[in-house]
């Protein structure tokens, strides 16, 4: 729950989340996070050569790999600056990459 409230001291309006709320939110990310832990390690046991999960995307655009298809226990399709990962057991986790590889977290795609 949160609720919108003029910051007295700015004249802002600003948006208060509830503790519930805050925690909820920290879970998602949480939950995301280790995600993406589990599908960077099955990638890398699936393809040794894989320094980083980025490399997914670059394997794909050599066509070393199909822009979409099934490693392990993960389906995977390749978009734009990023791959789509979704388990066996259902967990969907999109992520976009930094141009150094990072991942770029997008909580709107990501828990769609």
């Amino acid at each position: 729950m949160s609720s919108k409230v003029d910051d007295e001291r700015t004249g802002e309006r600003r948006q208060y989340f509830s503790h519930n709320s805050q925690a909820a939110a920290r879970d998602l990310v949480l939950g995301y996070v280790r995600a993406l832990n589990a599908i960077n390690e099955a990638m890398r046991v699936a393809i040794p050569s894989l320094e980083r999960l980025a490399d997914i995307v670059r394997l794909a655009r050599s066509r070393r790999i199909s822009r979409s298809g099934h490693i392990d226990t993960y389906s995977y399709t390749v978009h734009g600056a990023g791959c789509r990962f979704v388990s066996d057991n259902g967990t969907e986790v999109d992520v976009d990459f930094a141009a150094d590889g990072s991942e770029v977290f997008e909580p709107p795609r990501s828990f769609a």
